[in-house]
């Protein structure tokens, strides 16, 4: 029982596509390590990029609560002095109201 040619081309094809499935075979755990390695390594950055993110933001935070606590500060320093110059006011004798405003001269 000889090969006709036809017979030989479908041997060779089948042997070649074997040959190329074995490769894919030995290469499959390769590859699937560097796509897990891929992965593993975008996951840390988005991790790291979310702590930093996270970092930031409690940055942001305290500066604006730091902030908030200077200005409040500032405003109740300001009414401190308001409230004093008040007291003060009403403590001074009160001025006639057309004294030395006016100069009466006559000819």
């Amino acid at each position: 029982m000889g090969f006709h040619s036809i017979d030989m081309q479908q041997a060779l094809h089948r042997n070649h596509d074997a040959g190329q499935q074995q490769r894919e075979l030995q290469q499959r755990p390769i590859m699937e390590q560097a796509q897990l390695a891929d992965q593993t390594a975008r996951l840390a950055q988005a991790e790291r990029h979310k702590t930093t993110q996270a970092a930031r933001s409690k940055e942001a935070d305290n500066r604006n609560q730091e902030h908030r606590k200077k200005r409040k500060t500032a405003e109740h320093g300001k009414n401190q002095a308001k409230l004093a110059s008040s007291s003060e006011a009403s403590q001074r004798p009160a001025h006639p109201p057309a004294k030395g405003r006016y100069i009466d001269v006559q000819l």
